[in-house]
This record gives C-alpha cells, structure tokens and sequence, in this order.
C-alpha cells in the first residue's frame, strides 16, 4: 500500500476521517462533542502534556521549535499520539453492547490478517532479522505490531474464559495462540515483557 498516492498516510487520513465522522455525528444530534466521562479529560490532559514536553525538551536542548508537521519530533509525537485518540474515539462513539461486540469482531478480523502477514513476514527471515524485517498491516507504525500483538492476546482470552458458545471459544482460542506463536518469534523485548505481565494479572 505504500507505493500508492499517499499510502504511507493511510493511518493519519483514516483517523482524521473518524475525528471528522465524530463531530458531524455529534453536531447532528444537538449532543456535545464529549460524553460524560473522567477519562476524556485525563486523555486531552495526557495529549497536551506530552505536546508541551516536546517544546519543553526543544528548548533545553536548543532545537527548532516543533510546530512544522514535516518535523521527525512531530511525526513521533503524532504517532505515539494515535493510540490514545483512538481509545477517546472509542470511549465517545460506542454507545451499547451491539456496538461494542460489532467493535470486537472488526478487531478480531484485523488481528487475524494482522497475524497472516506477521507469520508469512517471519518465515522468510532469519531470526536475529525479525524484530527490524517486519512491517505487518502499520505502515510507518512497526514498533506497535509487538505491543498491539501482546494486548490483543489478553483480551481476547478475556472474551474467551467468558464465552460458552463452543464456536466462539474455538475461534478466539485459535486467535491468542496464533498471537503467542507472533510475539514468540518476533524477539521484542517489550513484548515479552508485556505479555509476562498481562499472563500474571
């Protein structure tokens, strides 16, 4: 995807598509933006904090202030800032438990094509190569695919120690064992260590 026309965007145009689908929603039902939450204080808080260390650290260190978008300081702020926008896009938009088990089955079905690629990526390498070979479906976000990879797992044994459909438990079983055969041969650090400590809790 990324030799396409704006394809190593893919992240940040589909984002500001949800950001703007947010607002137009909201806008037309006469709601505020936000609904009623602590967390939405504490992320916009976080975002504003984390900015705000990077013109702090700028300075100290005597860099150009980080205001052009094209600036690597930027770009890696704006990534490390995904994930949290996403957690407040989720936290206002979905409303019932129809919406959140429609919300869980997309996951389900992009972790499974994120493993495929994962897995196929991995076998054309030697191991010493995979932490730094591998790209999977997060164009210009790789370091995420071990993280992401490593909570999905978790959550999704959640679902299935809760589930008694034998259907489901099969699906979701299959689901967390092909993400601990990824994380296994991937060699990440911090994957390992996350998932140590999710496997504790």
């Amino acid at each position: 995807m990324r030799h396409l026309p704006l394809g190593n965007q893919i992240n940040d145009i589909l984002l500001i598509a949800m950001i703007i689908g947010w607002f137009v929603s909201k806008a037309s039902k006469d709601k505020g933006i936000f609904d009623k939450s602590p967390f939405n204080l504490i992320l916009i808080l976080y975002v504003f904090y984390t900015y705000f260390t990077l013109w702090s650290a700028s300075f100290f260190l005597g860099f150009p202030a980080p205001v052009h978008i094209f600036d690597p300081r930027v770009q890696s702020w704006k990534n490390y800032m995904i994930l949290p926008i996403l957690f407040l896009l989720t936290l206002n938009n979905t409303k019932n438990v129809k919406e959140m088990k429609r919300l869980f089955l997309v996951m389900c079905l992009v972790n499974l094509i994120m493993n495929y690629t994962t897995i196929r990526e991995a076998r054309w390498l030697t191991a010493w190569q995979n932490r730094f070979k591998i790209h999977g479906l997060l164009c210009g976000l790789e370091s995420m695919n071990f993280p992401l990879l490593s909570a999905y797992t978790f959550v999704i044994a959640g679902i299935f120690l809760l589930t008694k459909e034998k259907m489901k438990k099969i699906f979701l079983g299959i689901l967390a064992w092909m993400n601990a055969y990824c994380i296994l041969f991937l060699f990440s650090r911090g994957a390992y260590l996350s998932t140590l400590v999710g496997a504790f809790l």
